[in-house]
């Protein structure tokens, strides 16, 4: 389940959510990412869309499902939390607040006072505070909710120290009143109202910054159009189905999935391949929504509408892998867990240091306000998520797909890849070269591997040639195929001694062998070289002959493989690696990769292969070029090395910012941090770190 959750304001609003919604009868896990303001369910059927809203609803926040309708995933509208950030309130309480200032601060920079009398000038104050804190009541409404249901977040920060900034402020305008004018020199009026609009301006601008971060999902949204033209009229995408025959004139984009029955015409496939170069489709080729047909009118029948489209499920893997969290998150998530209880009785601390013991009550609530201001865990909170989210979509649009967060962080960790070599680091462009098989028991191969999309067995098929009818097959994985008494495959599983030939041969029983060769790819061997550069230990493995094996190895330098090898000796190999000690990413294409791929700390799959090969994989390439896999493993590293950025800038601010908020650095004959600048620092803090993995979309 996957619902939108509007209402967060820091990490530990989503820790909240995440150990309420796990109580939960039914819930097995729970997970909130705080970036994207979503929140994953796994639950069994007792539990509803509304149990879960209803209880996130009474913590405080806001939940409700996407809108699933066509390919509309984009959210809902964020309400009240817009509202609370509307720039009309903010730019109310920034007038307030200047306004303000120029009274309690005015006369410090040459301005006269307001009035020549004090006691109605800190009226003045207080009357502006109240207004200014009436436009910020959903930091009290939400921090004081919060400390009801035993938990804190940023807004209880915020929520007790400008609450206890008022109250010392009101004691000293009742010192005012009673004669004491000095008095008015101990009101924090300001201190309030600047903390509150900077902290509504800095979550406007944290707000528009994840939004900026989700925008690349949002763009592959909009490459759907909302409606589609049928032979029923022009209908909702919503309203499509497999009934429908779609009409597509030049220059349409594509809404659904789907199979040419009439026309001719060149699409745009470019938002899926990478590649600009149009492709000419033909009755009986398949169409993929968000692809634009170019110069002629088309016919096409649905095979997939909405989320099971091919671009559907893109989004669905990018929302997937932002939704999950790698393990350096468990260390962050426990920091968090305890930072506010921890940062409030820092806060208490210095307040009784300055107050019973220094004799300074005004410094002693000065520090307690500046603690709780500038501590906030809002960066602290984002610093892993928006780096996934962003490096996630930035994948999407580099023309690869991962599958969840563990894996870029594995991919840092990754010092072996082994590779399939057929369709992989060759073409899989297969052509039989050489045959000893009679046509008529030729013809009846051709048959018995119609079916499979194996390039070997399309090369036999492409041979034969004429309209061939498939016939059933039993599939032996890794050895060959039978059918009516008839075995074609490897030497083995036909019971025949092997010739030696550089090509990869296809044995047939009673006699017979088919001779089909294939070629490299043209990027294959800069891949391994650069590969094996960076100290990735590169190993081939393949059920091929030993002969075009080697052929193949010694063409890309490639000094450690092994020919022959079945799908479970696949993955007991890497098995065997993983037991060493190494970190190590599989990259194959066929079914009997599928185990190896599941087996491997990654597994690596390409777009339009084998189905179960995609779905075993962690990391999809959406087009058939293997140079995506430097740009995934540099992501990977970047992606690491910028949460780290990130985690260390949170950390050090939080560290330098309480030490000097605690009047520690005062005391040593420097200055005390006033709580007006603590807020204009925290403010800016997630800005920077927003900012900071908003640096991954430079990536080319």
């Amino acid at each position: 389940m996957k619902m939108k959750v509007d209402g967060m304001h820091c990490a530990n609003c989503a820790m909240n959510i995440e150990k309420n919604v796990r109580k939960m009868d039914g819930v097995a896990d729970a997970n909130v990412n705080f970036a994207n303001e979503t929140l994953y369910v796994t639950h069994d059927e007792s539990v509803t869309h509304q149990d879960v809203a209803d209880k996130v609803e009474k913590l405080g926040y806001h939940a409700e499902m996407p809108d699933m309708d066509g390919m509309d995933m984009s959210g809902m509208d964020h309400g009240s939390s817009m509202d609370m950030y509307s720039w009309k309130r903010i730019a109310a309480s920034s007038v307030l607040t200047m306004a303000l200032l120029f009274v309690s601060m005015g006369p410090m920079v040459g301005f006269k006072n307001l009035t020549n009398v004090p006691a109605i000038n800190a009226f003045i104050e207080f009357v502006l505070v109240l207004i200014i804190a009436t436009l910020g009541r959903d930091f009290y409404i939400d921090g004081f909710r919060q400390i009801a249901n035993k938990t804190a977040n940023m807004n209880t920060l915020i929520a007790i120290s400008t609450v206890a900034a008022f109250l010392y402020s009101n004691y000293n305008y009742g010192l005012v009143l009673s004669g004491h004018e000095h008095a008015i020199h101990n009101l924090y009026y300001e201190s309030i109202g600047v903390i509150i609009t900077f902290m509504l301006i800095g979550m406007k601008l944290d707000m528009l910054s994840r939004a900026r971060a989700k925008r690349s999902i949002e763009k592959l949204m909009e490459l759907v159009p909302d409606t589609a033209l049928t032979e029923r009229g022009e209908i909702a995408l919503k309203d499509i189905t497999v009934d429908d025959v779609v009409l597509l004139k030049a220059g349409d984009k594509i809404p659904v999935d789907g199979e040419i029955i009439s026309g001719k015409s060149s699409v745009d496939e470019s938002m899926l391949t990478g590649e600009s170069v149009p492709v000419t489709k033909f009755v009986g080729d398949a169409l993929y929504a968000g692809t634009i047909n170019l110069d002629s009118n088309l016919r096409f029948k649905p095979t997939k509408m909405g989320e099971e489209t091919y671009l559907g499920q893109i989004i669905d893997m990018v929302e997937r892998a932002q939704g999950t969290k790698p393990k350096i998150v468990k260390i962050v998530d426990k920091v968090a867990s305890i930072f506010v209880p921890a940062v409030v009785a820092i806060a208490l601390v210095a307040f009784v240091l300055w107050t019973f013991v220094a004799g300074d009550l005004a410094i002693g609530i000065e520090a307690f306000v500046t603690i709780l201001v500038i501590a906030c865990p809002c960066a602290l909170g984002l610093a892993v998520p928006i780096s996934i989210m962003v490096a996630s979509s930035k994948a999407a649009h580099l023309g690869f797909l991962v599958k969840d967060s563990q894996t870029i962080e594995t991919l840092n960790k990754i010092d072996t890849i082994v590779f399939d070599k057929t369709g992989t680091l060759t073409r899989g462009i297969m052509t039989v070269v050489k045959t000893d098989v009679d046509p008529e028991t030729l013809k009846i191969v051709a048959q018995m591997e119609a079916s499979s999309a194996h390039p070997i067995a399309q090369a036999i098929v492409n041979y034969v040639g004429g309209e061939i009818t498939p016939i059933d097959v039993t599939t032996y994985a890794g050895l060959g195929i039978e059918a009516n008494g008839l075995r074609v495959g490897n030497a083995e599983f036909v019971g025949v001694e092997p010739i030696h030939t550089d090509n990869t041969v296809v044995y047939v029983s009673g006699g017979g062998t088919i001779e089909i060769s294939d070629v490299v790819r043209p990027e294959s061997a800069k891949v391994v070289k650069n590969l094996q550069a960076k100290g990735i230990k590169v190993v081939m493995l393949t059920g091929d002959n030993e002969h075009a094996a080697a052929k193949v190895a010694a063409e890309l330098g490639i000094t450690e493989f092994k020919a022959g090898v079945k799908p479970d000796e696949k993955a007991h190999y890497i098995e065997g690696l993983q037991k060493a000690g190494h970190r190590v990413a599989m990259m194959g294409d066929g079914i009997n990769d599928a185990v190896a791929l599941t087996i491997a700390d990654i597994g690596i799959s390409i777009a339009y292969k084998s189905d179960v090969a995609i779905e075993s994989a962690d990391i999809v390439l959406n087009f058939d070029d293997l140079s995506l896999l430097e740009k995934a493993f540099r992501l990977g590293r970047k992606t690491m090395a910028n949460i780290y950025e990130n985690l260390f800038w949170a950390f050090i601010f939080n560290v330098i910012g309480m030490f000097i908020a605690s009047g520690i650095w005062y005391a040593l004959g420097g200055v005390m941090l006033n709580p007006m600048i603590a807020a204009i620092a925290m403010s800016c803090s997630s800005v920077i770190v927003i900012c900071n993995a908003l640096r991954l979309n430079l990536m080319k």
